[in-house]
């Protein structure tokens, strides 16, 4: 029984760090403004209006936009990298006609994952939880220098697309901690706001809500809980087919979920300074967060069309209609209508029935795991350093025979 645990353990990292690789290395976020595509400058309609008024845009890069940037409205005149980030939001017109100072946070933007604590890293040189633990942290740091610089008043607005998504978002998550503690000049909610592409935690269908957390230094954290941030408005928006926050679910949809791996991680790379060219599908909102969904197409249209492949009028209805694109934010279903839970969804099934914790990193999902039932309402609200993200818990032991014989027997009733 243990050799199968280990061995069915085995087979999900390698399937979580295969596919991560191809949607955050073989097609990085960095080659978003590399397709070639001609780009719209003008603030999408599902942009508040005045954002970028009196502001600090402080932007994380998605995994591996290491190109350097210059521009007058960059603090310092220029950064590292960033280009590409730069580029899909500000290129884009997302502040105009403001022209607010914009931080580059400076941070590995790598994907990888770790062997006996050390990084393995598949796109730069560190894992992919250190990467965005760094680029938390420094992030942090940029949001309250700006707030400083600007006399503690205006915006600060937060943006990241991919990986940057979830720096973006602990930072929004540790700014509102701060506020709700009271600590002394803290940045209220009200006066910051989040916008994210390619969140990899988009509702259901984001990649680290599909994947089980079972490969160290790459766990992924599950849903986000729109409270989390307080009163802070963030926007999320998500092109329909990304394989980063558009996953299929591959125990519902097995084929779906293969069909659209290739086209989705292209989409991922290719079409995120394109957003201005896709129409709104639907949105939605829950708390202070308002969810979008673009519609570019089908993915294999998208994609087929980009490399210049001739297509007939009806390709993307007909390819629709035999094998559907996955709808983000959406749940999967059976054909009762009873939804289907995703790899990552049994795992936390599975180890609250063993009394584990799924192994999580960011801030708000390490929050939420210690006010859960059997941990301290006070050690949940407590960063661990002030500020920081806290530190990573350990993977748990492996079941023993009669506790795996166990736990398969009852995964037909719901767990007490």
């Amino acid at each position: 029984m243990r050799r199968v645990f280990v061995g069915v353990t085995a087979v999900c990292a390698a399937a979580v760090c295969a596919v991560m690789t191809m949607a955050a290395g073989i097609v990085p976020a960095s080659a978003a403004t590399d397709d070639g595509l001609p780009t719209i400058r003008r603030q999408p309609s599902w942009l508040p209006p005045d954002l970028g008024r009196d502001s600090t845009v402080v932007l994380a890069p998605g995994t591996t936009d290491f190109d350097p940037i210059r521009a007058h409205d960059i603090v310092g005149g220029s950064a590292p990298a960033g280009a590409d980030q730069y580029g899909r939001t500000v290129g884009l017109g997302f502040f105009d006609p403001y022209r607010p100072n914009v931080e580059i946070v400076d941070y590995p933007e790598a994907f990888g994952f770790t062997v006996a604590g050390r990084p393995v890293g598949i796109v730069g040189h560190d894992a992919y939880n250190t990467s965005v633990d760094e680029g938390t942290a420094t992030g942090l740091a940029d949001a309250q220098r700006a707030w400083i610089a600007q006399g503690r008043k205006g915006t600060i607005v937060l943006g990241g697309y991919s990986q940057g998504s979830a720096v973006a978002m602990n930072i929004a998550y540790l700014l509102h901690q701060q506020y709700a503690d009271g600590i002394p000049g803290a940045i209220p909610d009200s006066n910051v706001v989040v916008v994210t592409g390619a969140d990899t935690r988009f509702p259901d269908t984001g990649a680290e809500n599909v994947f089980p957390s079972v490969l160290p230094g790459a766990y992924t954290n599950g849903p986000r809980d729109p409270a989390a941030t307080g009163t802070t408005r963030v926007i999320s928006y998500c092109i329909k087919g990304d394989l980063v926050c558009d996953m299929a679910n591959p125990i519902a949809d097995p084929l779906g979920w293969a069909f659209y791996l290739a086209p989705g991680a292209t989409i991922h790379g290719k079409f995120g300074d394109q957003v201005n060219k896709f129409p709104v599908e639907r949105t939605w909102s829950s708390g202070n967060t308002t969810y979008v969904v673009l519609d570019g197409g089908n993915p294999w249209g998208m994609w087929l069309r980009k490399e210049g492949v001739p297509l007939p009028a009806n390709f993307d209805e007909t390819v629709d209609r035999l094998i559907p694109v996955p709808e983000p934010g959406q749940p999967s279903t059976d054909a009762a209508g009873n939804r289907v839970p995703t790899p990552r969804e049994v795992q936390q099934s599975l180890f609250a029935r063993l009394r584990w914790d799924v192994p999580v990193t960011d801030p708000d999902a390490r929050a939420a795991q210690r006010r859960a039932p059997g941990h301290g309402r006070a050690a949940a609200d407590r960063l661990d350093p002030p500020g920081r993200p806290a530190a990573r818990t350990q993977p748990p032991r492996l079941p023993t025979p009669a506790e795996l014989a166990a736990l398969l027997a009852s995964l037909g009733h719901p767990a007490r």
